[in-house]
């Protein structure tokens, strides 16, 4: 089986389990018309959460450090106390996410023009703009109520009925501090149910691909970007279905044999997804739990994760759907911090208060302080004249000691780097430290003290490039030299803080 076809898989199983309750009327509520209205709703507040753990598997071997952070990060969760949705482009949430045993509480807000995005220990709003949609995710075929109910419509049908399912009439629940009366349906899919459900789901879709195929050609069709006209979007739902049957017929073909992966993925007695949805006489759903548990089975000859298995557990509670819902607005008294910034997290942890959850997180568990880069020696000397090679500063040897790029260290060890180009001198810098290098001369000043460089700071292909070692060791960097058989010498480099 293709790796492709290894995800595409996983995904097709999802699907089927978050569908798996909608096939057909239970206890007198109409599972497929009540999950149709609530994909219209577009206003409402509630809750939501979502914890996991993982299994660690005894017999992987790890070492110290790797045992550690998995020790530290194999349970977490994310908790959204109160969100609330006033329109398509326009919500708020408030909520809290908790990762190595630390609670980091967060506030977010989201309207046409800016998301912004508050969390506790930053003493700045993070914001980015959303351009001109502004909208969350939803648009154009979101916009079609039609188009949604028959894609709905579509797959409840092809889903066979799940054998263990129940119902609870009259259940009183209260949910954000509204008390309700609702009919609470259960069900619970077992790994080897699983595998027959798949089976049979899998089938059904062979059976349907016509209607599916019009299915396509209506997306492609309506589509808000390039969309197509009718003769073309035939042309290609056509040439879509051909790799849909393929894909199908490979996956049920490899559901029959018990020497294919996917069997033995799926096929586990141990697996287990609980499902129960709580709906109002209004054919609201008012609340939602989930768990799934998957035992991860070790493939012969591959390499098998440090987990043994993954437990998931969802929860939430829906209220004032498609009612009127006002989003909390953050107060703009604050300074902020575009999100691009997280794009270099030392510039970011630096600005946290280095006393709260989030800072101890970023830089104690994750260790995104500390650097850690390498670079490949692929030349003993890029500076003769037939050499053309080398755009992007990647080091040489020159009389026994490695030049490289002075941008392109100071980029992947996130440097600062200031040229004066008037006196020709290149100023490095890093927490405090130092080095101010001049074109063309050995001597260099580091932290204060003159030093002789092995070679001169030189130029090639438009390029700065400087002596590794004496640099690295003015700016307290780990230096380490390995000679790999198939790369070469390798310079590794690391900063630990």
């Amino acid at each position: 089986m293709k790796l492709g076809s290894k995800k595409l898989y996983i995904t097709f199983v999802l699907i089927i389990l978050v569908l798996m309750t909608a096939c057909q009327a239970i206890g007198g509520i109409d599972l497929n018309k009540a999950l149709l209205d609530n994909s219209t709703v577009t206003s409402g507040e509630g809750k939501q959460s979502i914890s996991w753990e993982l299994e660690l598997d005894p017999s992987a071997e790890l070492d110290a450090a790797q045992q550690e952070q998995l020790n530290r990060f194999k349970s977490g969760s994310i908790v959204l106390d109160h969100y609330k949705v006033q329109d398509q482009a326009t919500a708020s949430v408030k909520g809290a996410v908790t990762l190595a045993g630390k609670s980091i509480p967060f506030e977010l807000y989201t309207d046409k023009e800016q998301l912004s995005l508050k969390v506790d220990g930053s003493r700045k709003l993070l914001t980015m703009p959303l351009g001109e949609s502004g909208e969350l995710g939803l648009g154009g075929l979101e916009q079609d109520k039609a188009f949604r109910d028959e894609v709905v419509t579509t797959l409840i049908r092809n889903l066979p009925n799940p054998k263990n399912t129940s119902f609870q009439l009259g259940h009183k629940a209260v949910i954000q501090g509204e008390e309700v009366e609702l009919t609470r349906i259960s069900t619970e899919i077992k790994g080897t149910d699983l595998h027959e459900v798949l089976f049979e789901t899998a089938g059904n879709l062979l059976n349907d691909e016509a209607n599916i195929q019009q299915l396509l050609e209506k997306m492609l069709i309506s589509a808000e970007e390039e969309a197509l006209s009718a003769e073309e979007a035939a042309e290609e739902a056509a040439s879509m279905m051909q790799e849909f049957h393929s894909f199908m017929t490979e996956f049920k073909a490899d559901l029959e044999n018990d020497d294919q992966l996917v069997y033995k993925m799926l096929n586990n007695r141990n697996n287990l997804f609980k499902l129960q949805l709580g709906i109002d006489s209004s054919l609201r759903i008012r609340e939602a739990k989930a768990e799934l548990y998957y035992r991860i089975p070790k493939i012969p000859g591959e390499v098998n994760l440090p987990v043994r298995a993954v437990r998931m557990i969802m929860s939430s509670e829906m209220s004032q759907q498609n009612m009127p819902v006002t989003a909390d607005v953050p107060s703009d008294a604050q300074p902020t911090m575009d999100l691009d910034s997280l794009d270099k997290p030392r510039t970011f942890i630096a600005s946290l208060d280095t006393k709260s959850a989030l800072y101890d997180v970023l830089k104690n568990d994750l260790n995104l302080m500390d650097r850690k880069s390498e670079f490949y020696i692929t030349d003993t000397d890029l500076s003769r004249p037939s050499h053309t090679y080398n755009a992007f500063g990647q080091p040489y040897v020159k009389m026994n000691s490695a030049q490289i790029g002075a941008r392109n260290l100071a980029s992947q060890m996130d440097y600062t780097m200031v040229w004066d180009a008037t006196r020709h001198k290149l100023t490095i810098k890093d927490n405090g430290r130092y080095i101010q290098l001049k074109l063309g001369s050995k001597t260099a000043t580091a932290n204060g003290k003159a030093i002789v460089l092995p070679y001169p700071p030189h130029v090639i292909n438009n390029l700065i490039y400087i002596p590794v070692k004496p640099v690295t060791q003015a700016l307290n960097t780990d230096l380490y030299l390995e000679n790999n058989q198939e790369y070469g010498t390798v310079i590794q480099l690391s900063i630990t803080e």
